[in-house]
Order: structure tokens, then sequence, then C-alpha cells
């Protein structure tokens, strides 16, 4: 008997992300995004240029875990779950990902 995989995908409009003038605000949206026990975020209006994908980063530490653009990103809540950048456009408004699970439990699958 095989266990089921959970898989949850969220989507989510934030404005903003990284939120420079309140840093608290920032702080309390990523804990509540980590609430949400999500596997895989698709974001929109991250306003994550180069200079704050670092400080985005720290939220998001494990390696392979996030994908960025100016205007949007893909972030992995667990380990397990790889993302791989797959250049398609110069669009910062998209991205595209082939997200694969560390121990092959699925087919990689993509994202865009």
């Amino acid at each position: 008997h095989t266990k089921p995989i959970i898989f949850k995908m969220g989507s989510l409009n934030c404005r903003g992300l990284i939120k420079t003038a309140r840093p608290q605000t920032r702080t309390d949206m990523i804990r509540r995004l980590y609430s949400q026990s999500l596997s895989l975020l698709a974001v929109q209006e991250s306003h994550a240029t180069e200079t704050h994908q670092p400080t985005l980063n720290k939220y998001f530490p494990n390696q392979n875990q996030t994908l960025w653009t100016s205007d949007c990103g893909l972030i992995s809540f667990s380990p397990e779950y790889q993302l791989q950048p797959i250049p398609f456009t110069n669009d910062s408004r998209c991205l595209a990902a082939k997200v694969t699970h560390s121990t092959n439990l699925f087919h990689p699958f993509f994202v865009l």
C-alpha cells in the first residue's frame, strides 16, 4: 500500500512581498504563508528586484527552493520539491519551472 502524496499549491497577488517600508508586515506575511502548509506558492506582484531577492531568500533559505523575477516568484516550502528554472521569455511577469521530487516519488511536472 503506497501512501498518497499530499501536494498543495497556492497563488497570491501580494502587492509587494518585500514591503521595505514595513519590515514587520513582511515578517507577518511570510509567517502566514508558512502557516498555510503549502507545497508550492506562485506569487504575483512580488516586486522582487535583484536587490531584494537576497532578502527574500533569507525567509526561504533552502537551496533550489525559490525562483524570482522582478514581478513574480515561485516558492517551494519543502526541500523535497526542487525548482529548476526554464528560460523562455524576457518578460518578467512570467516564469516557468520544472518541479522534481528529491527521491523521485513522482514524475517531474512543469509550472508556468
